[in-house]
């Protein structure tokens, strides 16, 4: 079976559990109502496997999945966890307790890598910024600063009149 858990009362391990049977109530149930985190048994009646992470994990991306199962496979308990599965929990080998705590503990690292994320597209839009102003201050600093210098260099001709150094000069400041 599958449970969709809400979580009620992180601290006092308190949880509204919605069971379904099938892949396909769990992605309906989903939709309806989002859950904090799916408790998920790899063997349903529609789905075997890791197909039913995979299919979660496409509908639900950001939903955090605990596996309990009764597949005490080392290799699939690896594959679950390296495709993001929280937690993968043997069904004789676990109480109340460990699964709760698994759940609380998959849902804060989802709270936390969320809020990474939040704080990464943050750091990227204000890179992005910064750039844009410094190419644009960039483009505004060359343009006065070409003027400046190619009238500097016309100071530096010899038969220049009194009036065109004064109007180099002028212009100079202006672009300074």
């Amino acid at each position: 079976a599958q449970l969709m858990c809400q979580a009620i009362n992180l601290r006092e391990a308190s949880f509204e559990i919605r069971h379904v049977t099938t892949l396909a109530e769990a992605l309906q149930q989903l939709q309806a109502e989002p859950a904090d985190v799916a408790l998920v048994e790899l063997n349903l009646s529609d789905v075997q496997g890791l197909g039913t992470l995979y299919a979660l994990l496409k509908e639900c991306h950001t939903l955090p999945i605990v596996v309990l199962t009764t597949m005490e496979v080392e290799d699939l308990a690896i594959t679950a966890i390296q495709e993001r599965a929280q937690d993968y929990l043997i069904k004789d080998s676990v109480n109340y307790a460990a699964v709760s705590r698994s759940i609380r503990y998959a849902i804060e690292r989802k709270r936390i890598e969320c809020e990474l994320n939040s704080a990464r597209q943050t750091a990227q839009a204000a890179s992005a910024a910064k750039s844009e102003f410094l190419a644009h201050m960039s483009h505004e600093l060359r343009s006065p600063l070409a003027t400046i210098l190619g009238y500097a260099d016309n100071l530096l001709e010899p038969q220049l009149t009194r009036m065109e150094i004064q109007s180099a000069v002028e212009t100079i400041r202006r672009n300074g």
